[in-house]
């Protein structure tokens, strides 16, 4: 399985410079020693993890572009468990930094990603046979108990 250069970089770009906007732009300063180690360890962390998948499991870095419905993907708790651990970094992150501000963007993230799960579901009911029966099997979205 072939990995889309072109595609992963350019995701990854998009994420390093995400990352930063949310970091400095609450903080309101771009010369701040801190939010640059603390960016510069998730951007080393980011690559390492990249450069060690790309090396020794290429499929692993296309897998999240596959669609499936296998009982064994360990989605057997939450539908979309990614987008739960994104607000959890995000909104852990903001509160590590005692950024307010942070919390409140990470708050707004969460809203967006709770929107674009409920947009995926709908997609991915209507173009994936037996995708109904899975979320049938699986009763929450993002926060386990509660939706």
């Amino acid at each position: 399985m072939k990995v889309n250069m072109k595609l992963l970089l350019a995701q990854s770009a998009g994420i390093f410079a995400l990352f930063a906007l949310i970091l400095f732009v609450p903080a309101g300063n771009w010369a701040w020693p801190a939010g640059w180690v603390f960016w510069v360890l998730f951007l080393a962390f980011y690559l390492g993890v990249g450069v060690w998948l790309y090396r020794h499991n290429p499929a692993l870095l296309q897998e999240r572009t596959n669609l499936g419905t296998s009982d064994h993907q360990g989605w057997d708790r939450l539908l979309f468990p990614m987008y739960s651990a994104i607000a959890v970094f995000t909104l852990g992150t903001a509160l590590l930094l005692g950024s307010w501000y942070g919390v409140v963007l990470g708050a707004v993230v969460m809203l967006i990603l709770a929107r674009r799960a409920v947009l995926e579901e709908a997609t991915l009911r209507q173009a994936l046979p037996g995708y109904t029966d899975y979320i049938a099997q699986v009763r929450y979205r993002l926060i386990p108990r509660i939706w």
